[in-house]
């Protein structure tokens, strides 16, 4: 069982487990977004969630690949 199978239970039990979760994950990128690493694991975890049901709102998850994109091109072209 992965993290977002967990996340996914718990928000089965607890409605607003999600609406607390999701943007702390989202401040939580917004915070770590000099480290690729993490930021890219808080992706794929918002992807999970987005596939588990766990909240609908394809949004979150489009911004932050668009602001990993660009964090990438400001590597590569500096």
């Amino acid at each position: 069982m992965n993290v977002g199978q967990v996340i996914s239970m718990f928000h089965q039990l607890y409605a607003e487990f999600s609406a607390d979760i999701i943007p702390a994950l989202v401040k939580t990128f917004h915070t770590e977004k000099d480290n690729l690493v993490k930021g890219r694991s808080l992706l794929r975890l918002l992807t999970e969630l987005y596939i588990y049901g766990v909240y609908n709102d394809h949004t979150v998850v489009l911004d932050i690949v668009k602001q990993i994109v660009v964090s990438w091109r400001e590597i590569a072209f500096h």
